[in-house]
């Protein structure tokens, strides 16, 4: 929800206080087209996508299953498959032979299983850093306002501030310690 002009913080380019907004409130309003919020700032439909698109929030690049799942339990899976097709299909010849199959690729698994799990560890390391650093880039997205007369972007905490045309670049740094605009 929009503060009542008389409690909005004040844009620090332009010191006015009639057309900020906080980003969050912005981009919902948007989202959802509250004509309340497109009305109030006189937002036009041509203007959306780009103000959409320049205060995206922060996201996380989705992983495919294979490399969420620890690779013990990943194989396992597999095997537990493969040898259910073995045994639904062991009832005509050939049995031996399709058994083959899952014990020479669980050998190979277990010849590789130090390499696979240390790779998985590591990854996992590295996933939880980028979740740590798209929380804090939420958390930041979510505490900045905006100014639609100068498409301003600005901490109400500091005189820290930043063109929209940054956003995205800066979204993800601690734009506190070493911003100041032109």
């Amino acid at each position: 929800m929009t503060l009542p002009t008389q409690f909005q913080i004040k844009c620090p380019t332009c010191s006015r206080s009639d057309q900020t907004i906080l980003v969050e409130d912005i981009y919902f309003g948007l989202i959802e087209k509250d004509q309340k919020v497109i009305a109030r700032f006189s937002i036009q439909p041509d203007q959306i996508k780009p103000l959409l698109r320049d205060i995206n929030p922060p996201t996380l690049e989705r992983l495919p299953i294979w490399l969420i799942i620890p690779p013990d339990i990943f194989i396992g899976i597999i095997i537990g498959i493969i040898l259910l097709l073995v045994v639904i299909s062991g009832m005509q010849q050939g049995f031996d032979q399709k058994v083959a199959f899952p014990i020479v690729f669980l050998l190979v698994y277990f010849i590789l299983r130090r390499y696979l799990n240390a790779k998985y560890i590591a990854k996992k390391k590295e996933r939880d850093k980028e979740i740590n650093q798209a929380k804090k880039a939420a958390d930041r997205w979510s505490s900045l306002f905006i100014c639609l007369h100068d498409m301003t972007v600005f901490s109400g905490h500091s005189d820290n501030y930043f063109p929209i045309n940054e956003f995205q670049n800066r979204i993800y740094t601690d734009f506190h310690v070493d911003s100041t605009s032109d």
